[in-house]
């Protein structure tokens, strides 16, 4: 399946390198396609790549898997946090735009409020972040989080 991105992503964005030395320039377009290559990839590699997007991005104010209490600030993503409780499309549109400005002063203290996403992370990066998450939770969790965005969604 790599390989298959691979070739696509140098399809679609060719040699753009000026020196050896440059790396490779990607525009929205090459980047999007290969977010639609990924989202077609089996869950096990989305969660791998929501990972790596996780450490990067979420896990020094949220934390990992393990630790924490329900009232930890910011809130904790795993089985002892609320974040199950929320359905799918709430958490995306949290990750991409902030939180909404009546939540971000009940949730957040000055100077702390979460950051929009939109700008760093794609729509299917936001699921494979989410994906990721998910595997911290318990089953039953994990399903009635699923009951919650079925309703919601």
């Amino acid at each position: 399946m790599l390989v298959v991105i691979a070739v696509v992503a140098s399809l679609i964005v060719g040699d753009q390198r000026s020196s050896a030395a440059d790396l490779p320039r990607f525009d929205v377009a090459a980047r999007d396609a290969l977010n639609a290559i990924a989202s077609l990839l089996p869950p096990s590699d989305r969660i791998a790549r929501g990972q790596r997007l996780y450490q990067s991005n979420c896990a020094s104010c949220h934390g990992g898997s393990q630790g924490g209490n329900a009232s930890d600030y910011p809130p904790r993503h795993n089985a002892v946090g609320h974040t199950w409780q929320h359905a799918d499309c709430d958490l995306e549109q949290i990750v991409r735009n902030g939180p909404a400005p009546s939540e971000a002063g009940r949730f957040f203290a000055p100077g702390l409020q979460m950051p929009a996403f939109r700008d760093r992370l794609t729509d299917d990066e936001i699921g494979d972040v989410l994906a990721y998450i998910k595997t911290f939770w318990t089953d039953d969790q994990r399903a009635a989080q699923a009951a919650t965005t079925a309703r919601v969604c």
